[in-house]
């Protein structure tokens, strides 16, 4: 059995669940990480720049990515709307291991698809 059928230019039915690769964990530093997968942790330690996430590198056009709070956190991990590559709407605190926001790269910019505070 096929997993993906392709229909269309541009359309694919999963037969299948998707599944992504378990997270890994990412050290915000200088404001910003370098993702290596679609699925990650933010760790967010003491200090402006390591705690505030503005620039997203890495990713192609078309992917998206999932980030949560890291637990081993010390501190609220700060997704920050408008000031690198990121696009949402607004500034999410993220306090809470269960938060998590979904982004899609557009070349350019990563633009918030959804987030869930829990």
């Amino acid at each position: 059995m096929r997993l993906l059928q392709w229909l269309a230019p541009g359309e694919i039915k999963a037969s299948r669940k998707l599944n992504l690769e378990p997270p890994t964990s990412l050290a915000i530093a200088s404001n910003q990480v370098t993702i290596s997968q679609s699925w990650h942790k933010l760790v967010a330690t003491a200090g402006a720049q390591n705690r505030r996430l503005e620039i997203i590198n890495g990713g192609e056009t078309g992917d998206v990515l999932i980030l949560q709070r890291d637990p081993s956190s010390t501190e609220i991990a700060l997704v920050v709307d408008g000031a690198g590559n990121i696009l949402s709407a607004g500034n999410f605190g993220m306090d809470s291991n269960r938060d998590s926001i979904t982004l899609l790269f557009d070349g350019a910019n990563w633009i918030e698809l959804s987030r869930s505070n829990s």
